[in-house]
């Protein structure tokens, strides 16, 4: 087991890292060594398509999302699909449940996202996990 596996692990929500400021902040505290930083390729499309939104700067974006990739290698989490369904039946806002699966899935202490109220505290209790809207 590497060193990177045993820091403290979050999974960082779309809206979190869609903001140069508010991501760059996150990658810095992450690169320190802070946390085990970790989002899904299904949250980096999220978040591409949130910056097109903020900046109207198509041609960067997939620049940025790679050197994130590049940066943090081992931030990327594959396979909790399975239990996206599950997940979504205790969900106001199914579209969310891939957030929660995610961060399952890579045994996320927290979650970190600007929209506390689409992750219900009771479902995320049976998973051990927290919502924040800080780092």
């Amino acid at each position: 087991m590497s060193h990177y596996a045993n820091r403290f692990a979050v999974l960082v929500d779309a809206c979190c890292l869609a903001g140069a400021i508010k991501r760059n902040m996150i990658l810095s505290l992450a690169e320190a060594g802070y946390f085990r930083i970790n989002w899904s390729e299904r949250i980096m499309d999220e978040t591409g398509r949130a910056i097109c939104m903020i900046t109207d700067k198509h041609a960067n974006v997939e620049k940025q999302l790679n050197s994130m990739r590049v940066a943090f290698p081992e931030a990327s989490v594959e396979g909790y699909e399975t239990l996206e369904q599950t997940i979504a039946e205790g969900m106001k806002d199914k579209d969310d449940a891939h957030v929660v699966a995610a961060a399952v899935h890579c045994d996320a202490s927290v979650i970190v996202t600007d929209n506390i109220k689409d992750f219900p505290l009771a479902l995320l209790k049976q998973y051990n996990i927290g919502a924040t809207t800080r780092t």
